[in-house]
């Protein structure tokens, strides 16, 4: 899938420096949404053992604390991972009052300075504090408390610091497609609205 779109893109043939710019953005784009898509189908899974679990419970009056932790590991996974596709199609829940009715151009310089001012800073922030949690959890390959839970307690936290990379890619992405749209480089914004480049090529402008 990943591939597909950024062949779709025209990315694998030598480009310009814009042109450069333009692919990378649409790599990112391209890496988010398919990480994005994977975890729609860990949900499927999580909720399709959350089921067995509570059948094997329930019928079989039987229980199994690594079935439980698993659970768990894979809504820590999907809610994390997923968080960049959904910023990027402009799906998180808010509490708007003004932004709907701004134009493009007041639009673009709210993305610009919160993502400098606020979505940047707060991110590297997270990085920066989580990053020696997440390496003494390596360092101990850290797994559960209980006897027989999961072993695998460090590759969840990492899960936090793969969240991290990707909102500051995402925020590249909002810094550089709001500042060519001020600067006249590009006609319409559309960094909320992000449809998939293999249906259109080009991104349709947010209602």
């Amino acid at each position: 899938m990943l591939y597909r779109t950024i062949k779709a893109l025209g990315c694998t043939k030598p480009p310009k420096i814009q042109g450069l710019i333009m692919c990378l953005l649409h790599i990112i784009k391209a890496v988010n949404r398919t990480i994005g898509v994977w975890m729609q189908y860990l949900i499927m899974v999580m909720v399709f053992a959350q089921f067995l679990i509570v059948i094997v419970r329930y019928v079989f009056s039987t229980n199994s604390l690594m079935a439980q932790e698993a659970i768990i590991y894979m809504f820590a996974t999907s809610f994390m991972l997923a968080s960049a596709h959904t910023f990027m199609r402009g799906e998180h829940v808010y509490l708007d009052i003004l932004f709907n009715n701004m134009s493009d151009r007041q639009k673009a310089w709210v993305y610009l300075l919160g993502s400098v001012f606020l979505f940047v800073p707060t991110i590297g922030m997270i990085t920066y504090h989580s990053w020696g949690y997440v390496l003494t959890s390596w360092k101990l390959l850290e797994g559960g408390l209980e006897t027989y839970s999961l072993p695998f307690v460090y590759l969840l936290k990492t899960v936090l610091l793969v969240f991290c990379i990707q909102m500051l890619l995402h925020a590249v992405v909002l810094i550089v497609e709001s500042s060519q749209f001020l600067l006249g480089k590009t006609t319409t914004y559309s960094t909320v609205q992000d449809p998939d480049p293999t249906d259109s090529m080009t991104d349709a402008p947010p209602s």
